[in-house]
């Protein structure tokens, strides 16, 4: 059985109750019976009851250009210039792979002409 989750000063948190698209609140202060939570800049006050669970942030992908080439083989670099320097005849794709502010994580494919 897991133990029930505890709000704390700086989590993100949503309600088992809310839409799946509804955005997490970030904790601002805890007191005994209720929370105090902001979302875009709107702060609210919310009960502390079961039904909370911690939002947790993924890490961000570093940004990498890899290469791609038709036997599987694959090699990563951390700039264009630098994949498209080294990459050998046979590359077929271009695959760049990024997280971006808003934490949304992007991967690009671009088709290499030979």
């Amino acid at each position: 059985m897991r133990a029930a989750y505890v709000p704390q000063v700086g989590d993100a948190v949503r309600h088992e109750a809310w839409d799946s698209g509804s955005e997490a609140v970030d904790i601002t202060a805890v007191g005994v019976r209720r929370f105090l939570a902001a979302v875009r800049g709107v702060e609210s006050t919310y009960v502390i009851d079961e039904g909370w669970s911690k939002v947790e942030t993924p890490t961000p992908l570093p940004e990498r250009w890899i290469n791609v080439y038709p036997n599987g083989h694959v090699a990563a670099h951390n700039k264009k210039a630098t994949a498209d320097h080294f990459a050998l005849a046979d590359r077929i794709i271009l695959l760049h792979v990024w997280t971006d502010d808003d934490g949304v994580e992007h991967a690009d494919i671009e088709r290499v002409e030979r």
